[in-house]
């Protein structure tokens, strides 16, 4: 079980390379232990005006609003963090702590509207019964699937007919959202801010950058889901590199070499999927923006890194080690093909770890993937990129009074517990003997009706830090917290990292053309003569004014 959420806001290139809504989806924010024996996992984007961007402000101009960060743990971690990586825990908690005496409400009800990327569980059911009794108000949601949220999102807010409280992930923010926060959502600053938040202590225990990020003019509106560090990780079969005699590469030299070792068409076998991501991290491609030697602001995808990393991509496609359903532009196959042996190495978000093997170890214990070490093309220091703070938000009715407005902070509270906690316990597992029992090791193993009931519906409503829980598994905790502290060193930092930047609505779509193009020259439609036209094409048809706009940003 991984306790997280994951995503970033850049955009970072063709072929479904972008670091958005598809790594937070398979980042898997995951529902307790009892996902490693069948239960529930969230499978794994930014955005204000100059004259509203919220989020865009400094710590510094926001230190007199932010809420003060008091950390909160019942459980010593049998990994500590390192790095501002998460910590591991190797065993599931014995003891748990009723950390919540008070109830959150005295009766009624109040309605949450949440998305679910999995089926939508049924309702009523004897697990919000649990959890409501705990909450004493009934919490009636209005769960959308999430293909559709984005369209249920703006229908709402046109409509003005918005629930209690609303989850809204990033990538699901409206053009010009920014401009409808205040008229609809509730300001919570004064409710949170400083030493206020303490009356909520699990808000409380949430990192300042992630309450940053929910800002909006200033005031603070939502209430956030933090991000894990990570938004992609490089996998490989350890299993299957050990009986071929293969090695994880420590420069593209070696990573181009594996294409020739490790594919074999007759036997069903190639080395690679999507793994565009991982190139451009490798030839050192920036997330998004940087500044040159002089402070002038330059785009990814005008960076002679980004031409290098797109003629070794070039590389892989001509040699024939991309799988072929890659080759045509379907990666939706991908975790099967990487979990069956087909395909050796691919880029998925750091929750597809722990799915990954939560599946098949069961009925395949010698099935071992692991995540390359970040190294750089010519064997110096890497670079990885870094989620943003917060890419998940739930925002309050702003026609809620002042007391109701506490006590959907007080719920939310409730859905924050941290591990140890039996608030914890409830909200991620369900009830004891009917949605779980315990395991072997002490952890939660979900039973039939857990797996139907228990669902991120509560838990949405706000997050928690990131950690690595997988009892079942400790390898896994062992080897994913040695991969994070390692990668944490090198985290890469943009200009902007931390601000949600809405940027102009007839800005938004400019890159696509260029992305197509990417394709083409990767898949040799196009010759590598096309890049270059293809960066100016992207500049005239608004990249010169998308850095205008964010060099502004810069000054202040």
């Amino acid at each position: 079980m991984r306790d997280s959420s994951t995503d970033a806001l850049f955009d970072q290139g063709p072929e479904g390379s972008g670091i958005s809504r598809r790594s937070f989806l398979t980042t898997a924010l995951v529902v307790g232990t009892a996902a490693a024996s069948g239960g529930l996992l969230l499978p794994g984007c930014s955005s204000a005006s100059p004259a509203s961007q919220g989020g865009a402000g400094s710590l510094s101009k926001l230190q007199g609003i932010l809420p003060s960060y008091v950390p909160v743990s019942y459980v010593k971690p049998d990994l500590p963090s390192v790095n501002g990586a998460p910590p591991g825990f190797l065993k599931y908690p014995a003891n748990l702590v009723q950390t919540i005496k008070q109830a959150a409400g005295s009766g009624g009800s109040v309605t949450a509207m949440t998305p679910a990327f999995w089926p939508i569980p049924p309702s009523p059911s004897a697990y919000y019964d649990a959890v409501n009794k705990r909450l004493g108000v009934d919490v009636q949601f209005q769960i959308v699937n999430g293909g559709d949220y984005g369209a249920k999102i703006s229908a709402l807010l046109a409509g003005k007919q918005l629930p209690d409280m609303t989850v809204i992930p990033t990538w699901n923010f409206p053009p010009r959202f920014s401009e409808a926060v205040a008229p609809l959502f509730a300001d919570i600053t004064d409710h949170v801010k400083g030493d206020a938040v303490k009356k909520y202590a699990y808000l409380a225990n949430l990192p300042t950058a992630s309450w940053q990020y929910c800002t909006f003019g200033g005031r603070i509106y939502g209430v956030p889901f933090p991000n894990g560090l990570f938004p992609l990780v490089p996998y490989y079969r350890k299993d299957i590199f050990d009986k071929l005699g293969a090695a994880p590469p420590k420069n593209s030299d070696e990573f181009l070499k594996l294409g020739q070792q490790l594919t074999d068409p007759k036997a069903n076998r190639w080395a690679f999927g999507d793994v565009f991501n991982e190139v451009q991290r490798m030839f050192g491609v920036p997330a998004n923006w940087r500044k040159d030697s002089k402070g002038n602001l330059v785009y990814s995808i005008e960076t002679p890194e980004f031409e290098s990393a797109v003629a070794f991509m070039k590389k892989l496609y001509d040699g024939g080690y991309v799988h072929p359903t890659v080759v045509a532009g379907d990666s939706s196959q991908a975790k099967d093909l990487f979990e069956s042996g087909r395909m050796l190495v691919y880029v998925d978000g750091i929750g597809a770890w722990h799915e990954a093997v939560e599946r098949q170890k069961p009925s395949n214990p010698s099935f071992d993937m692991e995540a390359f070490a970040p190294f750089a093309h010519d064997g110096g220091k890497p670079i990885v990129w870094i989620n943003d703070p917060t890419q998940i938000m739930m925002f309050i009715n702003k026609n809620l009074s002042s007391d109701k407005i506490d006590m959907m902070l007080r719920i939310a509270n409730f859905a924050a517990a941290t591990i140890g906690s039996e608030e914890f316990q409830l909200i991620q597992y369900g009830v004891e003997g009917v949605h779980y029992k315990k395991g072997a090791d002490g952890s939660p193993v979900a039973t039939d009706q857990g797996k139907r009931e228990v669902t991120f519906t509560y838990a949405f409503l706000a997050g928690r830090p990131d950690s690595i829980v997988e009892p079942p598994y400790p390898d896994f905790v062992r080897t994913s917290y040695d991969w994070q502290s390692n990668a944490a060193k090198y985290l890469e930092r943009s200009p902007f990292y931390g601000l949600r930047i809405e940027e102009p609505a007839q800005l938004t779509g400019i890159r696509q053309p260029f992305d197509d193009k990417v394709n083409d020259i990767l898949r040799g439609r196009a010759p590598m003569s096309d890049l270059k036209p293809a960066v100016d094409g992207w500049r005239q048809r608004g990249g010169t004014q998308l850095r205008d706009f964010y060099g502004k940003l810069l000054k202040g």
